[in-house]
């Protein structure tokens, strides 16, 4: 679920534009909700995911993907949903 955007007035000495930041956050708001589910899965070991990864030779390699994949999917997601529902100045 997205979260909403501050209301302040932008600051002529702001680092960044306020959707800018507003879309920041929400992405790594995603990507840490996308990484907290590719661990659940990966513990839980649903649909032998768990398993398959602990019978290779290197582990790691195949859990860095599908963390980085589960990121880059929710944190995309959230961002993008986070952009349309704000409200137009129109």
């Amino acid at each position: 679920m997205p979260l909403p955007m501050p209301r302040k007035s932008e600051k002529p000495g702001a680092m960044l534009p306020r959707m800018v930041s507003h879309m920041l956050i929400n992405a790594a708001f995603g990507a840490a909700v996308g990484i907290g589910l590719a661990v659940l899965l990966i513990l839980t070991d649903a649909g032998g995911l768990g398993s398959l990864i602990h019978d290779t030779v290197d582990p790691v390699s195949p859990v860095l993907l599908v963390l980085l994949g589960f990121a880059t999917l929710f944190g995309g997601l959230n961002a993008a949903a986070a952009i349309m529902m704000m409200p137009s100045d129109e």
